[in-house]
């Protein structure tokens, strides 16, 4: 079954699909206030989440929203913070976070 959720913190907002058991995406990620850690916070909210059920994360990157938002090469920085890395070189960019396995300090990634 897919599991599909908002999750939340302060201004910003994100949709998780959880087509599979140790895979969920990120979609419409962003926040309605820049600058205010709004989400940064909200991605390890999220990341916090997917370590705990032992999930790799996948998203796209694509700006999207008010014109002074932050670029798709401001996005991928922001998004290799938390671990993501590019797995596609075409546009959109498609990025993936790999599943950290409890116990274990280096992530899995699952092929």
């Amino acid at each position: 079954m897919i599991k599909v959720f908002q999750m939340t913190h302060d201004s910003a907002s994100a949709t998780i699909t959880q087509p599979e058991k140790k895979m969920a995406i990120i979609s419409n990620f962003h926040s309605k206030m820049h600058q205010m850690g709004h989400g940064s916070s909200l991605m390890e909210k999220i990341c916090r989440w997917a370590d705990e059920n032992e999930l790799r994360l996948l998203l796209t990157v694509q700006r999207y929203g008010h014109p002074i938002g932050p670029s798709n090469a401001d996005l991928i920085k922001f998004y290799k913070r938390f671990g993501f890395e590019e797995i596609s070189n075409t546009r959109p960019v498609m990025m993936a976070r790999p599943a950290k396995i409890a116990g274990n300090t280096r992530p899995i990634i699952e092929k």
